[in-house]
């Protein structure tokens, strides 16, 4: 049984390096409490004004209506991002910022670790990408904060990018 679990540990010890950047991302919400500034903001409050509907009166149809016509000032989607972090964290603006950081950071960090595993095996494959992913380009989206149209644009792209070298 020993044997077994030591096997399956040494196989499975690139999944560590893989979450280095994912706990930073984590842990530096933890240290910020700053809303988001920026573009962040306006989806933020566009996000709001799609569940508000829901949050008054509980109408599903009220906020259905909204998540069609509600934009934020530059007329994308990214605000359709927030709005089931911010469902399920009940509003709570920091915590919503920390999980869709997290989750796009996340998928970066994926997509990313799928680019080396095409010339590389897996554990210098993940300490690669825990090297690139702790990089501002991909933690925050090219500058000291994050915003959430750099950190959801940054996983279509390379998803994209790795789907065309595929």
């Amino acid at each position: 049984f020993i044997m077994s679990f030591l096997k399956k540990f040494k196989k499975s010890t690139y999944l560590i390096f893989l979450f280095i950047p994912i706990i930073f991302s984590f842990f530096w919400h933890f240290n910020n409490s700053q809303i988001p500034v920026s573009d962040a903001i306006g989806w933020l409050e566009a996000s709001f004004k799609i569940l508000e509907p829901y949050w008054n009166s509980g109408s599903i149809s009220g906020t259905l209506y909204e998540l069609f016509t509600e934009r934020s000032w530059r007329p994308i989607i990214f605000h359709l991002f927030v709005v089931p972090f911010l469902w399920i964290t009940n509003g709570d603006f920091l915590i919503t910022s920390l999980l869709v950081h997290v989750s796009f950071v996340s998928l970066s960090t994926l997509i990313i670790f799928k680019f080396f595993r095409l010339r590389l095996d897996r554990f210098s494959s993940a300490i690669s990408t825990s090297i690139v992913c702790l990089s501002t380009n991909i933690m925050f989206g090219g500058i000291g904060l994050p915003l959430f149209a750099e950190l959801s644009f940054t996983p279509f792209f390379l998803c994209t990018i790795y789907c065309l070298i595929k």
